[in-house]
């Protein structure tokens, strides 16, 4: 409960402070279809992900965990009890399962069709965050990374790492990429390991730097394009490396830590900042495009796209911007509607799912807007 409370404390603290409206008129591009109801110890939903006609996401809750599942029209739901829930990364799916973990060092493979258990690990340390591929699931947690047969659990390797990862590794060909931070006054780093046998191809060093931030390292994930790979740093500098040998290729200042997981659309990469910034950045010069500052910290998860426009999830809002230009198209926020937010995603039809509180009773909420 203590994450939730902070998260809601900083929602309060940005909103009343900072209680403005981006430009735009903006609301009447947005239709609510339907809103789900959930327990109010449950919580709000943490990252959704998007797999087919379904929604897979876990609450954010300490206790009363679940992993849910979701059809996109609200007519089929199902539910696993995890007994907490998460913050941190989102659910890993397959043909067949869907994996989660949760507070408290949980992790499950759980049938995607009847949601009951597969296998589960207890007793680890943290918070488990993994990501499947045809053979295995690779799985962070405090300052180890896991390599399980995704089909009945089994160890096949694991590595000792330096710091806590925040958001689900990155998998492409043979190699995972991760990063690492948020130890007190100390560094973090980005990983680069062999996915066989979790041997180390690179490591880079994410620094603590005392005037920006009391952590190094990074909280946020890490994204590939083309040859580069990249970080958004507690530092306030946006790291992009060669993501083959690990060279620092350039980095951007921005004006405050990142903990937002960056995307890129058509060559430009979209990440936002605690200081409440949105920035649109050419991946391959680091140019700045535009920037935006909204009304408050832009949220730990994802920025998403459809057509020509990005999604910012803020604490307390979402963000529509035309992604060329930064205009803001929506604003949504308990200003403007009866909702305050946690998180929100596209989908590739326009719809947003997006996750919350209602302002009157505080009742956990999963909403589904079309966008127009």
């Amino acid at each position: 409960m203590r994450n939730n409370l902070f998260l809601k404390i900083l929602m309060f603290c940005y909103l009343s402070i900072n209680c403005s409206n981006p430009v735009g008129p903006e609301n009447d591009r947005l239709k609510l279809l339907w809103q789900r109801d959930f327990d109010l110890k449950g919580d709000a939903a943490s990252d959704i992900t998007i797999d087919g006609n379904y929604l897979y996401f876990l609450n954010s809750a300490n206790i009363n965990g679940k992993l849910f599942k979701l059809s996109k029209d609200n007519k089929e739901f199902k539910s696993f009890i995890t007994s907490i829930g998460n913050n941190f990364g989102k659910p890993s799916t397959d043909d067949s399962n869907v994996y989660a973990g949760t507070y408290g060092g949980n992790f499950y493979a759980v049938n995607k069709v009847s949601m009951k258990s597969i296998w589960e690990k207890h007793g680890l340390v943290w918070n488990p965050i993994g990501s499947v591929d045809g053979s295995n699931i690779y799985m962070t947690d405090g300052d180890k990374i896991y390599c399980y047969n995704k089909n009945n659990g089994n160890e096949i390797w694991t590595k000792a790492v330096f710091g806590k990862n925040h958001y689900n590794p990155v998998i492409e060909d043979n190699r995972l990429y991760f990063a690492t931070g948020f130890g007190f006054k100390e560094d973090g780093y980005l990983y680069c390991l062999d996915k066989y046998d979790g041997s180390i191809i690179f490591q880079d060093t994410i620094p603590y730097m005392e005037s920006r931030a009391q952590y190094g390292g990074s909280g946020s994930g890490a994204v590939i394009w083309n040859n580069y790979v990249f970080i958004p740093a507690n530092n306030w500098y946006l790291y992009c490396f060669n993501k083959n040998n690990g060279n620092l290729i350039w980095k951007f200042l921005a004006d405050s830590p990142m903990e937002n997981v960056p995307r890129i659309s058509n060559g430009i990469l979209y990440v936002g900042s605690l200081n409440r910034t949105c920035y649109a950045i050419d991946a391959a010069t680091s140019k700045l495009i535009w920037s935006v500052q909204t009304t408050a910290s832009i949220a730990r998860f994802p920025t998403s796209f459809y057509g020509d426009y990005v999604i910012f999830p803020t604490l307390g809002a979402f963000l529509v911007l035309n992604k060329n230009t930064g205009e803001s198209i929506v604003y949504q926020a308990s200003s403007t509607s009866n909702y305050s937010f946690l998180n929100a995603v596209f989908d590739k039809d326009g719809k947003i799912y997006a996750s919350g509180w209602t302002s009157d009773s505080q009742t956990p909420v999963l909403l589904c807007y079309q966008f127009f």
